[in-house]
């Protein structure tokens, strides 16, 4: 055999290595995929208010009731507010609904409700993961130490519905 010859076995013998390789180890080599699902939805805004029911139990005009706790939980996927809302034709007394958003202590800030017509009484951002929760919380007491009227002249039982409005921030 010639030098040529010797070459131009070489060469063709490692053409025949290097393209047989990956033919060879083929199972390696093959392509896969898998089949990608999701759900997208509409963002909402939606909060879980406890308690449903609140009694401030008896007061009279110059006292406050004791304050009340409530919890309000951003269910939701958005960052939203809150403004508390009486429905209309409540008895006057419940503008005197007070709200503050530390703690029911001595000394803290109150609001009445004439306070949320131009603010809201809470902002909660949305929860860290999609489905998950994030609560704050309110105090809730009726204020009558400044109140000016004086139709009480008899023990009157008053009760009317608060609506929590939820906005997106």
């Amino acid at each position: 055999m010639n030098k040529k010859e010797i070459a131009g076995s070489i060469f063709l013998l490692a053409f025949l290595i290097i393209a047989t390789i990956p033919y060879g180890n083929a199972d390696i080599y093959q392509n896969s995929s898998i089949i990608i699902n999701v759900n997208i939805v509409e963002p909402i805004a939606m909060i879980e208010v406890s308690p449903n029911n609140i009694t401030l139990n008896e007061t009279t005009i110059g006292y406050n009731t004791d304050p009340v706790n409530i919890n309000f939980t951003n269910r939701g996927s958005l960052d939203i507010t809150i403004t508390p809302v009486l429905e209309i034709g409540a008895n006057n007394m419940f503008n005197y609904l007070e709200f503050n958003t530390g703690t029911c202590t001595t000394g803290a800030t109150w609001y009445n409700m004439t306070h949320y017509t131009n603010s809201s009484l809470l902002s909660i951002s949305k929860p860290g993961t999609y489905g998950g929760e994030k609560s704050d919380n309110a105090c809730i007491r009726l204020g009558l130490d400044n109140y000016g009227g004086s139709e009480i002249n008899s023990e009157i039982h008053l009760s009317t519905n608060l609506t929590f409005w939820v906005m997106s921030a």
